[in-house]
């Protein structure tokens, strides 16, 4: 799981270059057909994503 975590975490900064390349390329160009702002998002979905498996596959309770 921790790996898996680390995984998703790599490829969510992947993502966020691919993003800001995409944002500084220029106006009409769009990586792989993709918005900037797609990038952005599927590096967030990514990353909360990572946090969740941490959260769930971790042996100790969060919380009171």
């Amino acid at each position: 799981m921790k790996m898996a975590c680390w995984i998703l975490f790599g490829l969510s900064v992947l993502l966020l270059a691919f993003g800001v390349y995409s944002m500084f390329a220029g106006q009409e160009h769009f990586l792989f057909g993709l918005r900037p702002g797609a990038w952005w998002r599927a590096a967030m979905a990514m990353v909360i994503y990572a946090i969740a498996l941490r959260l769930i596959g971790s042996e100790e309770r969060v919380g009171a």
